[in-house]
């Protein structure tokens, strides 16, 4: 039951995530069963009946109101909170593989101070994820542009800005 639980908690942060912007309870659960089942992300085995599913997802959207992933406005709709979107990119940045062929790298160079000792471990474990090297504790080097996005995104959305400095190398 684990596994489902993350499959759905995934999705739900993906799905608001590429949507970009405030979506309903049912819209979102609606959407949220349609992935699930047409792409087979989660077995009909595990499932027997379309009911408890879509309750199952309606739990996994409470709990992640509960977590402060998402926030509810106006009129019901449901939109990512920032700790949300945080949650997102560590999701995401497990798929990212490195392209060893890139015409160009990013270094990666952060002092993050001890007071914010959890975004500095966990922008490590971000860094980590998705295969860049690592050249010292602090500097890393990714060959990602798509982990290059990724960073930037996760800087903009846990205010590091003033702690992290990325510079672009080209490759000999």
């Amino acid at each position: 039951m684990k596994k489902i639980k993350e499959k759905i908690t995934d999705l739900l942060l993906e799905i608001m995530y590429e949507s970009r912007r405030a979506l309903t309870t049912h819209s979102l659960v609606e959407q949220a069963y349609f992935d699930l089942i047409q792409e087979n992300k989660i077995k009909n085995k595990e499932w027997k009946e379309k009911a408890k599913q879509k309750r199952e997802i309606q739990k996994m959207i409470y709990y992640l109101r509960k977590a402060s992933y998402i926030k509810f406005e106006k009129d019901n709709k449901i939109k990512l909170s920032s700790k949300g979107t945080i949650k997102n990119i560590i999701f995401r940045s497990r798929r990212i593989k490195a392209r060893k062929r890139a015409k160009h790298y990013y270094v990666v160079i952060f002092d993050i101070p001890e007071s914010m000792r959890r975004i500095r471990d966990l922008f490590r474990k971000v860094l980590y994820n998705f295969g860049s090297d690592k050249l010292q504790k602090s500097v890393f080097m990714v060959e990602s542009e798509e982990g290059h996005q990724m960073i930037k995104e996760l800087i903009k959305e846990s205010k590091m800005f003033k702690y992290v400095r990325i510079l672009k190398c080209i490759k000999n």
